[in-house]
C-alpha cells in the first residue's frame, strides 16, 4: 500500500512540476510567410551564342609574383524580359563558383595548371568591383530595362596567380549565375 501511495505521490508532484514549467514557458504567436511567383525571369544572353571566355595564352615566365595578372578581356552578359510581372526595377547578379583558399577574389581552376585563378571584374559601374566569390560573387546593382529591351552589363575577366611560382597546363573555372531582383 505504502509503494501505491509513493507513486501516486511521485506522479502528483511530476505533474504540478510540469504545469509550473508551461507556466513559465511565455506566450505564442504566429508567424507569416508571403511570396509571389511570376510567368518568367530573366533571360540570360551571352552575345554571339558563346558563354566561354578565352582568357589566352601566357607562358610560365609571364607570372613573376603573386598577384600578376594577365591582360583583361571584355564580355558581356545580356538580360531580358526581366520586367514580367513584378516589375522590379533594379538587380545584381551572384557569381557563384568555387574560390581559391587563399583568395575568395579568384575562381579555383579546375584546370592543370597550378598557382593561378580567374578574376573577373564589373566595368558596368563606375567602381569596376572586383567580385569576391568567397562571399557570393555579388555584382553592384543595376537598373532593369522595361520588359522588351535588354539590358546590357559589362564584365572583364583574367587570369590571376596566387603563388609565386605558376606551374603549366590549361586553365578552367566556371561559376553560376543568379539574377536578383530588388
Amino acid at each position: 500500500m505504502n509503494k501505491v501511495i509513493n507513486q501516486l505521490v511521485a506522479t502528483t508532484v511530476f505533474a504540478m512540476s510540469m504545469n509550473a514549467f508551461a507556466a513559465e514557458s511565455g506566450g505564442s504567436g504566429t508567424i507569416n510567410f508571403t511570396g509571389q511567383i511570376t510567368k518568367t525571369s530573366c533571360e540570360l544572353i551571352f552575345p554571339n551564342g558563346n558563354n566561354t571566355i578565352d582568357l589566352g595564352v601566357y607562358p610560365v615566365s609571364y607570372f613573376t609574383l603573386v598577384g600578376t595578372q594577365t591582360l583583361r578581356v571584355p564580355f558581356q552578359i545580356e538580360l531580358k524580359g526581366c520586367n514580367d510581372t513584378m516589375n522590379p526595377e533594379r538587380a545584381y547578379l551572384t557569381f557563384i563558383g568555387e574560390s581559391v583558399s587563399v583568395n575568395g577574389q579568384l575562381l579555383q581552376s579546375t584546370g592543370v595548371a597550378m598557382g593561378v585563378g580567374v578574376a573577373i571584374y564589373t566595368t558596368y559601374d563606375p567602381s569596376n568591383t572586383k567580385l569576391n566569390f568567397s562571399t557570393g560573387g555579388i555584382t553592384p546593382e543595376f537598373d532593369l530595362a522595361p520588359t522588351d529591351q535588354t539590358t546590357a552589363l559589362s564584365f572583364d575577366a583574367n587570369m590571376e596567380s596566387f603563388e609565386n611560382a605558376v606551374g603549366a597546363g590549361s586553365v578552367a573555372a566556371s561559376a553560376n549565375i543568379l539574377v536578383h531582383y530588388k
